[in-house]
C-alpha cells in the first residue's frame, strides 16, 4: 500500500517533532496553497487519522495564524490558572502553619501547668486519685 504524501509529512512531522514533555503532545502540518488544504479537510478520514493518530493539524495560510491565535491564548489562560492555584495553595499553606503555630503553642501552655511525676511526689498524686475515687 503507497500511503498518502500527507501521511508521510505526518510521519515525518510526528517522529521529528512530537516528544512530550519536552514539546507540546501535537504538532502542526502547514499546508501552502489554499487547494491543497481544502482537499485535506474535505477528506474526513484523512483527517482524522492526521489529527487522532499522528496528532497532528493540518492548517492552511488562512487558517494558521488563527490556529496560532488561539494555541497563544489557551497557552496564557494556562499560566494565568497555573498562578492562581500557586497562589491559592500558597494561602493554604500560610493558614495551615498559622495553625499548627497556634495549636502548639496553646498545647505547650497546657503542658507547664501539668505537674511533673517524681518518684517523691507520685505517691501523693496516687493517694489524691484514689479520695476522688471515692
Amino acid at each position: 500500500m503507497v500511503l498518502m504524501p500527507e501521511f508521510n509529512f505526518a510521519k515525518d512531522i510526528h517522529g521529528k517533532y512530537i516528544v512530550p514533555p519536552k514539546t507540546t503532545d501535537f504538532a502542526q502540518m502547514f499546508l501552502p496553497t489554499e487547494g491543497l488544504y481544502a482537499e485535506v479537510v474535505q477528506n474526513v478520514a484523512l483527517f482524522e487519522e492526521l489529527r487522532d493518530k499522528y496528532k497532528i493539524m493540518a492548517v492552511g495560510a488562512a487558517t494558521l495564524s488563527a490556529f496560532l491565535a488561539s494555541l497563544q491564548m489557551g497557552f496564557k489562560t494556562l499560566a494565568i490558572e497555573q498562578r492562581k492555584a500557586q497562589k491559592q495553595l500558597q494561602t493554604a499553606d500560610k493558614t495551615l502553619t498559622e495553625i499548627v503555630g497556634r495549636r502548639t503553642r496553646a498545647i505547650n501552655r497546657a503542658l507547664r501547668g501539668v505537674e511533673k511525676v517524681t518518684e517523691t511526689n507520685a505517691p501523693l498524686l496516687i493517694e489524691l486519685e484514689d479520695t476522688v475515687d471515692e
